[in-house]
């Protein structure tokens, strides 16, 4: 699965500061900020569900919330890169990408950033 990197480790927990320093690691997978420990064949199970770099859901997972859904006109935070924290408006969708109305140095202006940093805003 690419960017993913999976660690089994004899005892746990495992030195996460050492993880967490290494300069590939962006984030772990956690659950109430601990790690997720996977089960036996779990491992397997994801990189099955994996096809050229795209994960894809089971059928029940294919139509729950997760606060990724909005369409033109919503109002959304980007919550990844140097805009993390930015409030906008959808204006275009296009593919995997889309361009949003935001304010920055004084002026509303529009940004292209992927969906994959945008959340909807409540």
């Amino acid at each position: 699965m690419p960017g993913y990197v999976f660690l089994s480790s004899q005892g746990w927990p495992l030195e996460w500061h050492q993880v967490l320093g290494a300069h590939f690691v962006r984030r772990v997978i956690s659950l109430d900020r601990d790690p997720i420990r996977l089960r036996i064949g779990e491992m397997d199970e994801l990189q099955e569900r994996e096809h050229d770099g795209e994960f894809i859901a089971w059928s029940a997972e294919r139509h729950m919330r997760t606060n990724r859904e909005f369409k033109i006109g919503d109002r959304v935070e980007i919550v990844i890169g140097p805009l993390t924290g930015r409030r906008a408006k959808v204006v275009e969708i296009n593919d995997a990408r889309a361009n949003v109305l935001t304010e920055m140095l004084g002026q509303e202006r529009f940004v292209e950033v992927g969906l994959e940093v945008l959340e909807a805003v409540n």
